[in-house]
């Protein structure tokens, strides 16, 4: 199943995908050229194991990236002995916020369970964040299950300098300050032109629930 050019603002979860029946380990998702902001909780719900991929979206001021949680996994297997065991994540730009009353943000990927997760292959990306979070910098740490390709990957800390706590993956590029602050505004305003919309004159960290709601256009 594939979903493109969605614009999504001020829900709690983004999306959730689901097969049917749940846990057949039959299906996969892809999702591509979408706008979140503002979202309460995660961006991207893959609490019921599916493999799919993540392909040129922005998320701009989210509590959580991407989710992948044990809720009522049972008697079932979360992935099928036949099924692809990774996310695929590219030319994605993702900026953590503390959306729920100003608490703090969570973390870029959520993996929680005793039971086997999917792997995340990342490539090309951003991951911004401007303030600790919520449960504090130990909370971001990022699972052994997502790797890192290429040299293209970066996190930004838009905070004050010095003052970042969270994980620095190696291979991966570290930037805070005004380096980060104007590498986020660049990606943020190059994803904005590359899909036919304005570029807006918007700080690095600015509050998500004051984002632009504008229809993403679909190229003829």
């Amino acid at each position: 199943i594939e979903w493109q050019h969605i614009r999504i603002h001020n829900v709690e979860d983004g999306i959730k995908f689901r097969e049917e029946p749940e846990y057949s380990n039959t299906s996969s998702w892809m999702l591509r050229d979408c706008y979140f902001t503002a979202i309460r909780d995660d961006a991207i719900d893959n609490d019921r194991f599916e493999p799919g991929t993540v392909q040129d979206c922005l998320f701009d001021g989210v509590y959580v990236f991407l989710s992948e949680q044990d809720e009522n996994v049972g008697n079932n297997f979360p992935i099928g002995q036949n099924e692809d065991d990774t996310i695929y994540v590219k030319d994605v730009y993702a900026r953590l916020y503390g959306t729920n009353k100003a608490e703090g943000a969570g973390k870029w990927f959520k993996w929680q369970g005793n039971v086997p997760h999917h792997k995340a292959v990342v490539s090309d990306s951003v991951f911004a964040i401007g303030s600790e979070p919520r449960l504090g910098w130990a909370s971001a740490a990022i699972p052994p299950e997502v790797s890192w390709i290429g040299n293209n990957n970066f996190i930004l800390w838009l905070g004050t300098p010095g003052a970042y706590g969270g994980p620095k993956p190696e291979g991966v590029t570290f930037l805070e300050g005004t380096e980060a602050q104007d590498k986020w505004i660049s990606v943020r305003n190059k994803w904005f032109t590359d899909h036919g919309l304005p570029s807006q004159s918007l700080p690095a960290d600015y509050n998500p629930y004051d984002a632009p709601l504008i229809q993403i256009p679909i190229a003829p």
